[in-house]
């Protein structure tokens, strides 16, 4: 909290925005993390851990060039975004919904992806309470 000059309470907001940037940032540049969760992001919502993410045209350890980028993937990571942040409020013995959690990263996300929100109908279906597996 110190560190963002916010209060206590506002901290899990904070987090969820910050990490929906990140992902997003990630998204617009061509790159996808498939193993983002709680054990791969501080508490400043930094993403630590890049040995899995798709980039295009950079090889992973293994020597493969990772899995296509694609409209799915996005989708799942912008969940497991989700999840990560639902996962820090329960932690903090906070209330918490998944869809009111979703619309908030989603919300900050769509401030650098505003096309891919737009116009994903997956994100249309959960952002209306209509499903949310993907």
């Amino acid at each position: 909290c110190k560190f963002w000059e916010i209060a206590e309470t506002e901290y899990t907001e904070k987090f969820t925005e910050q990490l929906a940037l990140h992902v997003a940032t990630l998204h617009k540049n061509g790159f996808i993390n498939d193993t983002l969760d709680y054990g791969n992001v501080t508490m400043l919502a930094e993403i630590i851990d890049y040995e899995w993410v798709t980039a295009p045209g950079i090889k992973l350890f293994d020597g493969t060039y990772g899995l296509e980028i694609s409209e799915e993937r996005k989708e799942k990571e912008i969940l497991y975004g989700a999840e990560v942040c639902l996962q820090l409020k329960a932690m903090l013995f906070e209330k918490y919904n998944l869809f009111d959690i979703y619309q908030k990263f989603v919300l900050a996300y769509g401030k650098i992806n505003p096309q891919f929100v737009r116009e994903n109908d997956e994100i249309k279906k959960i952002l209306k309470r209509e499903s949310f597996v993907l």
